[in-house]
C-alpha cells in the first residue's frame, strides 16, 4: 500500500507523487483511488483504483538517491569498447 507523498513510477505516465487516497465515483461505482500527480506537470493527474491488481502492477516505488548510489557502487564496470561501422 502506498501513502500520501510517496513517489512512484506509474507505467508510461511517468514519475508521480501520491497526493491523496480518496473515494470517487468515476465508473458508476464509488471506490478508493490513489491520486497521482505527475512531477513535471501541474495539470497531469491520474487516478489508480487501489483494488485493481493490474493497475497496481504498473505502479512501482522510486528509490532514493542514496539507494541509487548504493546500487551503482556495487556495479562492476567493464572496459568500454568502440564499435566502428
Amino acid at each position: 500500500m502506498y501513502s500520501v507523498n510517496d513517489v512512484v513510477m506509474y507505467g508510461v505516465f511517468g514519475i508521480c507523487r501520491v497526493t491523496a487516497v480518496e473515494k470517487r465515483d468515476l465508473t458508476g461505482k464509488e471506490q478508493e483511488y490513489y491520486v497521482l500527480k505527475h512531477l513535471n506537470s501541474d495539470n497531469s493527474i491520474c487516478y489508480v483504483p487501489v483494488n485493481n491488481e493490474k493497475a497496481l502492477n504498473r505502479m512501482h516505488s522510486v528509490c532514493t538517491r542514496t539507494e541509487a548510489d548504493e546500487l551503482i557502487s556495487h556495479m562492476s564496470f567493464a572496459e568500454s569498447i568502440r564499435i566502428e561501422s
